[in-house]
């Protein structure tokens, strides 16, 4: 009857450790069969009859070699496994696995220390039973099965819940999903997981030992060995843990480091287009001043009235006009940076694409503007720059990109609407559409860029799709904030 019981708990267990397996791949990777239904229950059947047959129908006894040779299998078939059935880079197909063997081998030897302690019960049982205080052995039999069953839950909840927290929480620090990890920093994730299982192999090697055809365990051998292991074993499990995180967390500050310089560079091009802008607003006010010359010369010119001066006027005025139009802008909203923006990118985009329609008329921003020009040029240069690569994207005539804005008591709202060729990708947990370049690593920031500009006014970003339009709202506090 415990010998069944056993049974059944193992195949318990081996059952949620495959649903798990089943969670924590869905975290980073889609199966190659999404299409039909009940594609990612294959990766469970798979673990929860490959651990059966290894774990419940193989049995290795205290062989070394036998054992080495079950561990190998277990891990190759679940590689293997992985492998075909999922679309993802090797080299996260690689990771993935080891790391789950060793969260699962850690949290089962850690459970099973629970189960060590626990074996103080069973003296105790006998030290009963030797004063009288059991009325039969019947009685001790059944505490002792009962004590027996109970600790062999114990020792799979624990092992369940560790395993749980351990994957949950390497899933959520793993937040560069779809960053394409380099060999090196594969290097680098893979070493913790790598040396927990090589350690999981070598207590499963040392648990148990035969002298004088007697089994003994480790703990019993070793006492001293009931705190060394179990320091050991959470030493790894948090190694592999923080591993994570400082691997996220460099990831985080080279970008940041690359958002920074690319930002500085655009930047330097604004204000340069700035400083043209308000030349030329100097000459618009020296013109303006001089108006009134250029009507009194006109005026007197007219006074001659004779077909030759009318010739002259003519070259006159049109040498106004042509000054003139070298001094219009395609677009005013009250702000110099946003103007310089909106035409410095409108120019650059018509040279692409000349049938690019580009509206402004209803993007204004506040006279009393607290926004700092660095994010303003933050905002729109990436938000332009989005959608005109996603203009460039449509095969034939009419793209076009419009803008608007409103303001409501202290908070400011700006829409940014664009055609695209209604293809757009978004996958596992990722906040934003991804990019379709092949350098992800150096683009497909844009839209992060913004967001992390609109957050220092505590705003927000969101964004929808309404057939082939994509639409992009912004909302930020018309407040000054002191930049970091």
């Amino acid at each position: 009857m415990y010998d069944l019981f056993c049974l059944l708990v193992e195949v318990l267990r081996i059952s949620f450790q495959g649903y798990f397996l089943m969670w924590f791949y869905g975290q980073f990777m889609e199966t190659r069969f999404h299409k039909y239904r009940g594609n990612r229950v294959l990766i469970v059947l798979i673990w929860v009859f490959g651990r059966t047959v290894t774990s419940v129908f193989w049995k290795t006894g205290y062989d070394p070699a036998m054992m080495q040779i079950k561990w190998l299998a277990a891990i190759v078939l679940l590689v293997l496994a992985t492998m075909v059935l999922y679309d993802a880079d090797w080299k996260l197909k690689l990771y993935l696995p080891v790391t789950f063997f060793a969260v699962t081998g850690i949290s089962f030897f850690l459970g099973h220390l629970t189960m060590e302690l626990g074996q103080v019960i069973f003296p105790f049982w006998s030290w009963c039973l030797m004063k009288g205080y059991f009325s039969s052995t019947d009685t001790f039999m059944i505490l002792v099965h009962g004590s027996a069953i109970t600790l062999q839950l114990i020792m799979s909840a624990v092992s369940v819940l560790l395993m749980r927290f351990g994957l949950r929480n390497i899933a959520g620090r793993y937040r560069e999903k779809e960053y394409e990890i380099h060999r090196t920093e594969l290097l680098f994730i893979l070493t913790p997981g790598a040396a927990g299982l090589l350690i999981c192999n070598l207590l499963q090697m040392l648990m148990i030992t035969v002298e004088d055809r007697v089994p003994m365990t480790l703990y019993e051998r070793y006492p001293g060995m009931l705190l060394l292991v179990p320091a050991i074993l959470i030493l790894s499990f948090f190694s592999v843990l923080s591993g994570i995180k400082i691997f996220q967390d460099m990831i985080s500050l080279n970008r940041e480091k690359s958002n920074r310089i690319i930002l500085e560079k655009q930047m330097g091009n604004i204000q340069e287009h700035i400083g043209e802008m308000e030349r030329v607003y100097g000459n618009m006010s020296s013109i303006r001043h001089d108006m009134k010359n250029h009507l009194a010369v006109l005026t007197q010119m007219l006074d001659r009235g004779t077909g030759a001066d009318r010739e002259e006027i003519k070259d006159y005025l049109a040498e106004i006009e042509q000054t003139v139009r070298g001094l219009e802008f395609r677009f005013r909203t009250g702000n110099t940076v946003a103007d310089t923006i909106l035409n410095m990118k409108y120019h650059e985009a018509v040279r692409l694409m000349p049938e690019l329609r580009m509206e402004a008329d209803r993007l204004v921003f506040p006279r009393d503007c607290q926004i700092q020009s660095y994010d303003i040029a933050v905002i729109l240069c990436n938000l332009i720059d989005n959608a005109v690569e996603a203009c460039g994207r449509i095969s034939g005539s009419g793209p076009w990109i419009r803008l608007s804005s409103m303001e409501r008591g202290r908070m400011f709202f700006l829409e940014a609407a664009n055609s695209f060729d209604g293809r757009i990708s978004i996958t596992g947990q990722r906040e934003f559409p991804q990019t379709d370049k092949k350098d992800r690593e150096a683009h497909g920031m844009g839209l992060y860029n913004i967001k992390a500009a609109v957050e220092r006014y505590e705003g927000a970003v969101d964004w929808m799709i309404e057939e082939r339009t994509f639409i992009l709202h912004i909302m930020m506090k018309n407040e000054r904030k002191c930049r970091e």
